[in-house]
């Protein structure tokens, strides 16, 4: 069970990054280390606590993991982030619709390169695969779009325009059910 846990701290280091670029954050650097180090702990130590009661291999434990870590890490980046409740849905959304997107490219890859490699060796690969993915979405993120949502809010504040944030979450929230449908059927047949 211990080999779960690399991968999975992997994973969780991957996901506190993106939630620390795409905020701006609410509490010192102290306090949101903390926060952030209690979500890594609860997110390897409930996933190996579900592999050890279901099986690492059961359906119901990925469902289970996967609704409960991305619940908590909603609450984590809405919870660690000052921006507008809107613009923080539609990034936690983008970034879990990017999530499912890699997880499955980078299923994909692996499984053409490394046919013959093992069950564990394949979850490193995934995960080391997918995490190289995120590298140049994360640069372009913070090249590209920072500087657009900084002009668009800078554009709108003070004209009496309303925020660009409500219609796009509610066009990525459909997307994120479509995804999160496919990633469940996905894990079913894996």
């Amino acid at each position: 069970m211990s080999y779960l846990t690399v991968p999975l701290g992997l994973m969780v280091l991957t996901h506190i990054l993106c939630y620390a670029v795409m905020t701006e954050r609410r509490y010192s650097v102290r306090k949101t280390v903390l926060i952030y180090a209690l979500y890594a702990a609860f997110f390897v130590g409930s996933t190996l606590v579900l592999s050890v009661c279901l099986g690492v291999e059961s359906i119901y434990t990925v469902g289970i993991a996967f609704s409960a870590t991305i619940a908590t890490g909603f609450l984590v980046f809405i919870g660690t982030s000052s921006d507008v409740f809107c613009k923080k849905l539609f990034l936690f959304i983008s970034y879990s619709n990017l999530f499912c997107i890699f997880h499955f490219v980078a299923v994909l890859i692996c499984n053409a390169l490394f046919p013959s490699m093992s069950g564990i060796e394949m979850q490193y690969a995934r995960n080391i695969t997918r995490t190289l993915l995120y590298i140049p979405t994360v640069l372009a993120y913070l090249k590209f779009l920072v500087p657009a949502y900084e002009r668009s809010r800078l554009e709108r504040s003070g004209h009496g325009i309303p925020s660009p944030w409500f219609p796009r979450c509610s066009w990525l929230r459909l997307r994120l059910s479509w995804c999160f449908s496919i990633r469940t059927t996905a894990a079913l047949k894996m």
